[in-house]
């Protein structure tokens, strides 16, 4: 894993080695903590029941895109259903039905649910009514949200994989300016003592080598830090 972290602040090499490594620590913690946030949720969700569920993730637009994919109509509208209002329904038998309501989605049609109309005064048809259509898109509300916390909890079941982080390394492009450090402190270097000792302090700063503005930095070294690391986990 490679993590590029930019600053435009300037710091002695020492604190910004250190920023590095605390950033990146900071990022597989987040990691982690979002992670297993995400699994209980996922847990929670599997213990709601299929209305609850249905309430709380299945919108209109998904309802009604499962209605068109399991009962297209033969219409050339693409938004336009088979079980819409307005539609023929026709059934000879238990297992002669049209369309095919109650094998997929366990619903079965009654009176209340259809309307007969007359075309020319002549020829009379069943189609569904509002009411019909109503108990058709509750019927594919509940299978598709039982769908679902089927699938969910079979997930669950196995075990809800986690990412972590085994390895990687960081890399930073920077630059390096030695800055001399002004002190009137007394020093003391193999029992003597230096009066006003003075200690070249190496300053880093991060930039990026691609922009023009590269050419302008005031820097003694362009140089590249990349630091390895191992996640340990207890």
């Amino acid at each position: 894993m490679a993590t590029s972290i930019v600053k435009s602040v300037e710091m002695d090499f020492a604190e910004f080695a250190s920023t590095l490594i605390s950033e990146t620590l900071t990022a597989v913690i987040t990691s982690t903590l979002t992670q297993e946030k995400q699994v209980a949720e996922l847990e929670q969700e599997a213990m709601l029941s299929p209305e609850q569920y249905a309430k709380e993730n299945l919108t209109d637009e998904i309802i009604r895109a499962e209605i068109l994919r399991l009962f297209p109509s033969n219409s050339e509208r693409e938004d336009r259903s088979s079980v819409d209002i307005g539609e023929p329904y026709t059934k000879n038998g238990e297992n002669d039905e049209f369309p095919l309501i109650n094998k997929k989605i366990g619903y079965t049609i009654t009176q209340q649910d259809l309307d007969t109309i007359s075309a020319n005064n002549q020829i009379s048809q069943t189609v569904i009514n509002q009411t019909g259509y109503g108990h058709i898109y509750a019927a594919v509300r509940f299978t598709l949200a039982a769908q679902h916390l089927a699938i969910l909890r079979q997930i669950i079941s196995r075990g809800i994989p986690r990412v972590y982080v085994n390895e990687g390394h960081i890399k930073s492009k920077l630059t390096l300016r030695f800055e001399n450090q002004t002190s009137t402190d007394t020093a003391t270097l193999n029992g003597s003592k230096i009066t006003g000792l003075g200690i070249r302090k190496l300053i880093a700063q991060p930039v990026n080598a691609t922009k023009p503005e590269i050419l302008t930095l005031n820097a003694d070294i362009l140089s590249e830090v990349e630091i390895t690391f191992k996640t340990v986990i207890p």
